[in-house]
């Protein structure tokens, strides 16, 4: 046990043991920091009350794979948009997974649900695609971006009838700028138009 409860305190993912019916036994100090809550403030409580989960795109309530560990006895992993929402309001992308806990007769004895913060690798994520598509200048769409909306738009217009438009504007003289005021200046015009 002694060794158990070190692992626990070593490991960076926060680890939330619970009973066969999901009622929360023990949380390590990740978790605590997580959740924003001490032990015992959640000990007792349903997993699914204290680890709110929604899923980042339409912020739809999710499921806690707890239970669906505890159902099936199996190991359940959640990748991919989920987000914890703690009692202070905030927010924080995370990896969640779930096993259950069996007896040496295989029985089921408890569950263990494991969140790992990947706010950090998400917002990576999400810069690099958002970089793939947009001039870092402006922040408008690069050419890729560009392509990629007016296809979308011809699909739709295709598809659905739906009346599209395409506004193109034309800089006459701006190498005259970039020419004679410097790159700045020219840099500076095309954040202003865009």
């Amino acid at each position: 046990q002694e060794r158990a409860e070190t692992t626990l305190r070593s490991i960076g993912d926060a680890v939330i043991t619970t009973d066969t019916e999901g009622r929360i036994e023990s949380v390590n100090q990740v978790a605590e920091k997580l959740l924003g809550k001490l032990e015992a403030q959640v000990r007792g409580q349903q997993v699914a009350d204290v680890v709110r989960l929604h899923d980042s795109t339409d912020g739809h309530a999710l499921d806690v794979s707890l239970y669906a560990a505890l159902k099936t006895n199996a190991i359940v992993s959640c990748k991919g948009t989920s987000e914890l929402r703690r009692a202070d309001g905030t927010s924080m992308a995370v990896d969640e997974s779930a096993a259950p806990i069996n007896d040496r007769n295989g029985k089921l004895a408890g569950g263990v649900l494991v969140l790992r913060d990947v706010t950090a690798a998400r917002e990576y994520v999400e810069r690099r695609s958002w970089e793939a598509t947009h001039d870092a200048l402006t922040g408008l769409l690069n050419r890729r971006g560009f392509e990629a909306h007016v296809q979308t738009a011809l699909s739709e217009a295709k598809a659905m009838g739906a009346p599209q438009v395409l506004c193109y504007m034309d800089l006459d003289g701006f190498k005259l700028v970039n020419d004679t005021a410097g790159h700045v200046a020219g840099d500076e015009l095309l954040v202003q138009l865009s």
